[in-house]
């Protein structure tokens, strides 16, 4: 018989949101598909929503779960993102044992009001059974924030790549050299980073760069292409996750210029390492827990337009043949993030609690 979850997240994509809590989605089919587990319980908040509208969903949502949580047709409750989706359990204490998995901005707060939420709902995290952060990073963060048992933290790479889309193809010699960027244009997220780094490269015809995204700053990112006459960029907003790889396949080299240090992993990079294709990143936070300098791409100072123009130049210099390697190694790199891995180690570890 197959062990029961109660599945219980403040995020989860709805049809006007698809990609919305889609993390949590993935590891719900994914644990329906398992042999030995399965979601018997649910309680989600589904889309976007703001004002009123946020505030009665997740008024249902409290409501909901309290119900839910006076039952006992489940082996243990699975909890995704450990700060708004805890709210419930402040009303109630569960009969069950409970998993929160973390994903970045829910330990690394930057909002006033998250952090208002946190306060009230640490509590209820140190009390969990066990804690599932992506990287090594966030258990230290983890760990140097909260007392908690090392022991009792499990690391999963926010569901891994799905190489099934996400696919190797060899690089070739090309005439034009195409570096991508892959992002929201919020805070932190280093797209005006990536923006000084076309500059740079403005009168270099056998260079051409690709940013995909939106956000907050998506006029200032125009402005700035308008402004410096910028006619080396393509510019487009986002992309399904089939499509996305082909992007990654014609990169020849991806920037990861984030330097948040809610970045708790950073999947897009590792998505492109699984197309074969390099990145040099910032060293920080997630990013740099796979990044390796002169191995697979190479890091360089967040935020330092001058470092990433020095790493770029670094790479381009590089024979074909060096470049090939670095391809290769990038490749081997994302091996060890393949969701289907990923997911069969993460229900190994559930059911190993139970």
């Amino acid at each position: 018989m197959k062990k029961k979850i109660f599945l219980i997240s403040n995020l989860f994509p709805s049809e006007n949101s698809p990609q919305f809590g889609v993390f949590v989605k993935n590891f719900k089919d994914q644990i329906q598909n398992s042999d030995e587990l399965t979601i018997s319980n649910l309680s989600v908040i589904r889309g976007r929503h703001s004002g009123y509208q946020k505030l009665k969903q997740y008024l249902f949502f409290v409501i909901k779960t309290i119900k839910l949580l006076k039952k006992s047709d489940y082996n243990i409750i699975y909890i995704h993102y450990g700060n708004h989706s805890l709210l419930p359990l402040l009303f109630i204490k569960p009969k069950t044992p409970y998993i929160v998995n973390l994903h970045g901005g829910d330990l690394i707060i930057e909002s006033k009001f998250n952090k208002i939420i946190a306060l009230l709902t640490r509590h209820i995290l140190v009390k969990s059974y066990r804690i599932v952060v992506p990287s090594t990073y966030m258990q230290d963060k983890l760990l140097s924030e909260l007392t908690y048992r090392r022991e009792h933290v499990f690391i999963s790479p926010s569901g891994g790549v799905n190489t099934s889309i996400f696919k190797f193809q060899e690089k070739v010699t090309k005439d034009i050299t195409t570096i991508g960027f892959v992002s929201r244009f919020d805070l932190h997220k280093g797209w005006d980073t990536f923006l000084e780094l076309a500059n740079h490269y403005k009168k270099d015809s056998s260079i051409q760069f690709k940013m995909i995204g939106n956000g907050t700053y998506i006029e200032d990112v125009k402005k700035f292409i308008n402004k410096n006459e910028l006619n080396n960029i393509q510019l487009s907003n986002f992309q399904k996750h089939t499509e996305l790889s082909k992007s990654f396949q014609t990169f020849d080299l991806f920037i990861f210029p984030s330097s948040r240090q809610g970045e708790s992993l950073g999947l897009v990079g590792l998505e492109s390492m699984a197309c074969g294709t390099p990145v040099i990143g910032s060293n920080s936070a997630g990013i740099k827990t796979y990044i390796e300098d002169n191995y697979n791409g190479y890091l360089f100072n967040p935020e330092s337009a001058s470092d990433l123009i020095s790493k770029t130049t670094k790479y381009l210099n590089l024979t074909f043949e060096e470049k090939q390697v670095f391809s290769q190694n990038a490749y081997l790199t994302s091996k060890k993030y393949d969701s289907l891995k990923v997911q069969q180690e993460l229900n190994n570890f559930i059911l190993s609690v139970l």
